[in-house]
This record gives C-alpha cells, sequence and structure tokens, in this order.
C-alpha cells in the first residue's frame, strides 16, 4: 500500500511538471508567432536555449525577408539565425552581415552590432582593425564597452584583462548605465575567482541606488557564484535577497531575474516563475496584455524550461 501511494506521487508530480512545461513551451511559441520585433527575438533564443530550432528558423528567415533591410532589428534577425545554423560556417555567413555592420562607422546600428558579436562570441579584432580600434575610442562608452566585450574572445589574455575591467567598471565607473552593461556582461563571461566574486557580491548587497540598479548587480552576483571554496554564506545571502519582493518588481526587473534563474535557480523558483507566467501582481508595473507582458512570460516560461530541464 505505502508503495502504490508513493508511486502515484511520484506520478502526479511528474504529471504536474509536464503539464507546466507544455504551458510554458506553448507561450514561448505564441510570443514568437504573436509578438513582433525585439520581443519575438526573445522569445525566439529562449526556444533556441531549450533545443527548439527548427521553428524558429523558418519564422526568422521569413522576419528577414520582411524586415531584413531595417537597421537595429536587422541585427537582432541575424542573431537569432545565426544562432539557428549546426555548422560554423552557416554561423558565420549571418555573422558576416553583422561584420559589415560593425565596420560601417556610419551605419545607426553599428552599437547593436557590437554587442550582437560579443554575444555570439566572435572578435572582430583581426579582421575589422581599424574599425575594432575607432569603436574602442568612440566618444559612445556603450559602443566602447560591447566592443570590448566582443574583442574579449580574441585570446584568453584579453578575456582575463576585459574581465578585470568590467569588474573594475561595475564598481567604480561614474556613469550608471556603464556599471549596468558591465555587470551584464559579467553575467554572461563568468569565470570570476573567489575573491573577484566576493568583492562583486558585496557590492551588489551594498548598492543603495534605485531598486532596478541593484537588483541587475544581484541577479550577477547569483549567476557568477564560482563555487569551488568561494564564500558560501555570502552566497546564501545573494540568493536571498536576489528574489527579495519579486512579485512587486518591475516588468524589466521580472525580465533580469527570470534569466538570471534559468541559469542558476533551482526547483524552489518554479512558484514565483508560475506567478510571473501567471500575470500575478502585474498591477501598478505593466499591462498584462501588453507586449511588454508578453516579454515577462517568456522569460518566465523560459527559466521554467530551464530548471525543469537541469532537475529531470
Amino acid at each position: 500500500m505505502g508503495c502504490s501511494i508513493l508511486i502515484l506521487s511520484v506520478s502526479s508530480c511528474q504529471m504536474k511538471e509536464n503539464t507546466l512545461d507544455k504551458t510554458a513551451r506553448h507561450e514561448l511559441v505564441t510570443v514568437l508567432n504573436e509578438q513582433q520585433g525585439f520581443i519575438k527575438a526573445h522569445a525566439a533564443e529562449y526556444l533556441l536555449g531549450v533545443g527548439d530550432t527548427a521553428e524558429v528558423k523558418k519564422v526568422f528567415l521569413r522576419e528577414n525577408e520582411l524586415h531584413g533591410t531595417e537597421p537595429r532589428y536587422r541585427i537582432v534577425i541575424w542573431r537569432v539565425l545565426a544562432q539557428t545554423e549546426g555548422t560554423p560556417e552557416g554561423k558565420m555567413k549571418w555573422a558576416r552581415k553583422v561584420l559589415a555592420v560593425f565596420g560601417n562607422r556610419e551605419a545607426p546600428d553599428r552599437l547593436h552590432a557590437s554587442e550582437t558579436l560579443a554575444r555570439l562570441g566572435i572578435s572582430p579584432l583581426e579582421e575589422l582593425g581599424e574599425a575594432t580600434r575607432n569603436a574602442l575610442a568612440s566618444p559612445s562608452p556603450n559602443l566602447r564597452v560591447y566592443t570590448r566585450w566582443a574583442i574579449s574572445f580574441s585570446s584568453d589574455s584579453v578575456l582575463q584583462e576585459s574581465r578585470l575591467r568590467f569588474l573594475e567598471m561595475v564598481a567604480r565607473d561614474s556613469m550608471r548605465d556603464i556599471r549596468k552593461i558591465s555587470a551584464y556582461i559579467l553575467r554572461h563571461i563568468k569565470g570570476l575567482s573567489g575573491a573577484q566574486w566576493s568583492e562583486l557580491a558585496t557590492e551588489a548587497l551594498s548598492e543603495s541606488g534605485a531598486t532596478g540598479f541593484r537588483q541587475n548587480f544581484l541577479n550577477t552576483a547569483f549567476v557568477t557564484f564560482p563555487g569551488n571554496g568561494a564564500d558560501t554564506a555570502l552566497y546564501r545571502k545573494v540568493t536571498e535577497a536576489v528574489r527579495h519582493g519579486a512579485l512587486a518588481f518591475s516588468a524589466e526587473d521580472r525580465i533580469g531575474l527570470a534569466q538570471a534563474l534559468a541559469e542558476k535557480g533551482g526547483p524552489d523558483a518554479i512558484p514565483l516563475l508560475t506567478a510571473y507566467l501567471a500575470n500575478k501582481e502585474t498591477g501598478g508595473h505593466f499591462e498584462a496584455e501588453s507586449a511588454v507582458g508578453a516579454d515577462v512570460r517568456a522569460a518566465a516560461a523560459y527559466a521554467i524550461l530551464k530548471i525543469d530541464g537541469r532537475n529531470q
């Protein structure tokens, strides 16, 4: 009898998880097909992150036909399509379009190209040395920092140097946007030592700026925890702080937290993400049925699928 109860309990749990997974995946496909522009692209990249390539490729080949000449959005289209390819040659077919924009100093979306090269792990330094040096000396601080991220993939030594620069900028740059972007970049390149992570985490916990600004740092500290003897007591403080008051978050902070939980969250995060997916407590923050609301639901759906995938 006890054994039967146990089997029933496990089966019920699996059924619940499968139902939630189906709901999450359906949400991502809905956002992919019904939303436009960058939010469509976010859903596409989330689906790629959980292994769904064929539908994304079909949709974004069509997007390229319709919008492949539109500055800014074209860069994101090519980034998505590069990630649908199964070979380095296929990826570079789309990445070369991004490189061409980055190499054009007059292009209105050169900044977007620099970020996309970084996110694809492609350094423009060897192929576009003069354009890259120009970007690194640009009067645009955002272009400088995204280009620094892109060239991080030139070599291990450049990556190490860049990581130190981003850590410095997170802590001390005079521009808030650059501090925020640098934290976002560290979330992607990771590789912090225990001492570097402790410094970052302490900075995040002590940040007294606007709620969203502090949350961005906490997300980074949560994701980049290196383990290997790093300060686990400090990490517990970060894990508590990163979700504190999460149902009162803005759309931007919900998306940032969901993305962080997608990388490092455990099953205990599922109730919160399910609440985001169900548009709970959105009043005063954003309209649930708006495009922004769809962006939040897509991020939550992605996190649910990633966490479930890690715990199967």
